[in-house]
């Protein structure tokens, strides 16, 4: 078995280096690609700015250089200039149907808005038209800034000059549109231009974020990491990675960010909306959860309740097994914008291929290290656990105790019953113990008929509460066998502790198996401890 296991984690190990080599590479490819895009944005953008220049003024060469600072707010003064207006502002249709200035020929900041001028603006923008107005003592020109494909409009371009300005209305309209559809080219780059930057600098830090990665070996710690990245890389409030089961339609949380509302272990269940995004492979995205999710669970019936502005739920896919889940969420509603999404599908795109090889490991190392026929860990996994918190003790103190476990009279049971009837004795004890120890202790089986429990922080006195405990728990629960009848079944419990009783480290087992031969010789179902 060993042998078996090395070869396991040999393979794993290269698997897992391998694909950190390959992510590495492939996100900086795509850093490489994003930044060749970025620069054909720069590019359009002073192209734009070129037209709008030669729409303007018919000159040939433009006004306006390519790395202008600010190409919208130079592009209003070009505009400015060329109808010989005082002030040109750019007016913007908002996603709920408000119009308001966003960007003033004049200076950089948002303009104020004036509400005379709203109606002139919302009518050229509805209509699609330009015209002329008379407002407060001045003249305005008004006119559409369309969509590319001028099907619909995103605003208007409001002129303002002198009472008599201009001269020719017919060339100034003229103009004046044209100018307005090459304003549409140019926001649409610049928010091209904008998206594309926040694109490129997600990637690098997911770049950044890979490279880190690539030294976790343990998956939980990973899974903490890509928690922590969502909320301080990519603004999420709260983030939490799921390991799903698809055998058994559950799962449960492996990490989480800090201040999250859930903690780890959290159950994952079927009808939760983690769970249908999980059970059917598809992002789940929610922009307003307190409207979409109608009472529906985030992770399951039991979970505690806080306010979610937005969630995204993306399952982690690997050969198309779903292996869990990257869940993250915003405190408002519409907080996932589409760069976000993108990055954060990445992000659990690249996380997959590692989760699932330091999943398989720790899968592989837990069978190594658990009992076939019990599910308890086995004796190499206690003699383990066992070292390690007689080293806690010596370097820092305190107490450790074992209580050994040792079933009356199996081998009658055996020779009676069949050894089918003695398995399912032995899957009933574990049972009992499993069930009456603590969560902080390790239960094991050594072999045969006989178990263990690792019990830290545990003085002997205490061990022996435990380990009566269990006993009476074992005595009152006969063991249920395949023909509906009852086996009663008891045990003889040896207790030790070190450092005191049991002063010497390598003592420790050997007294409690001394006090286990003890229990034995007074006549089975009791509990015994060592001496120093």
């Amino acid at each position: 078995m060993s042998g078996m296991l090395l070869g396991v984690i040999a393979t794993v190990a290269v698997g897992v280096a391998m694909w950190s080599w390959r992510a590495v590479r492939r996100l900086e490819q795509v850093v490489a690609e994003r930044d060749r895009q970025i620069a054909q944005w720069q590019s359009l953008i002073g192209d734009g700015v070129t037209r709008v220049t030669r729409i303007s003024r018919g000159l040939a060469t433009p006004v306006v250089s390519a790395d202008a600072g600010d190409p919208l707010g130079e592009v209003l003064g070009v505009v400015r200039d060329a109808l010989e207006a005082r002030e040109v502002i750019w007016w913007r249709r908002a996603g709920d149907g408000t119009l308001a200035p966003q960007r003033s020929s004049e200076h950089p900041a948002v303009p104020r808005a004036d509400p005379g001028v709203a109606p002139h603006a919302a009518w050229a923008d509805d209509e699609g038209l330009a015209t002329f107005v008379e407002h407060a003592g001045a003249m305005l020109a008004v006119a559409p800034v369309p969509d590319l494909d001028g099907a619909e409009t995103r605003g208007a371009l409001v002129a303002r000059g002198p009472a008599e300005w201009p001269d020719d209305r017919a060339d100034a309209k003229q103009r004046l549109e044209r100018c307005g559809a090459a304003v549409a080219r140019i926001v649409l780059l610049l928010e091209s231009q904008r998206a594309a930057s926040e694109y490129s600098s997600g990637i690098r830090k997911a770049l950044e974020a890979t490279r880190a990665y690539a030294t976790v070996r343990d998956p939980e710690r990973l899974a903490a990491l890509v928690c922590a990245d969502m909320v301080s890389l990519y603004g999420m409030q709260r983030a939490a990675v799921v390991r799903w089961q698809p055998g058994r339609a559950t799962g449960h949380v492996v990490a989480v960010s800090a201040r999250h509302a859930v903690a780890i272990g959290q159950s994952v269940g079927p009808l939760s909306a983690v769970g249908e995004a999980c059970a059917e492979s598809r992002q789940l995205l929610w922009q307003d959860a307190a409207q979409a999710r109608d009472d529906q669970p985030i992770f399951d019936d039991v979970e505690p309740s806080w306010s979610i502005g937005a969630l995204l739920v993306v399952p982690l896919v690997r050969d198309r097994a779903v292996l869990g889940a990257l869940v993250v969420e915003t405190d408002h509603a519409g907080g996932i914008r589409e760069h976000l999404l993108r990055m954060i599908t990445l992000m659990a795109d690249l996380m997959t291929p590692t989760l699932e090889s330091l999943w398989s490991f720790e899968d592989v190392e837990r069978r190594a290290r658990t009992d076939a026929l019990t599910g308890l860990w086995n004796r190499r996994h206690f003699e383990v656990e066992l070292a390690r918190w007689l080293q806690q003790v010596d370097r820092y103190g305190g107490k450790v105790a074992i209580v050994l476990v040792d079933v009356d009279h199996f081998k009658r049971v055996n020779d009676s019953y069949g050894h089918e009837t003695g398995d399912l004795v032995l899957q009933h004890v574990s049972a009992v113990l499993h069930e009456g120890a603590r969560t902080v202790d390790v239960v094991a089986r050594l072999g045969g008929e006989e178990f263990v429990l690792l019990l830290p922080s545990t003085p002997v006195e205490g061990a022996r509460d435990v380990a009566e405990r269990l006993r009476t728990l074992l005595e009152s629960k006969p063991a249920a066998l395949n023909d509906g009848t009852a086996l009663a079944v008891t045990a003889s419990f040896g207790v030790a502790a070190y450092p005191a009783p049991v002063a010497q480290r390598d003592r420790l087992v050997p007294a409690a198996d001394a006090a286990l031969y003890a229990a034995k010789r007074d006549g089975r179902n009791c509990v015994r401890l060592a001496v120093g």
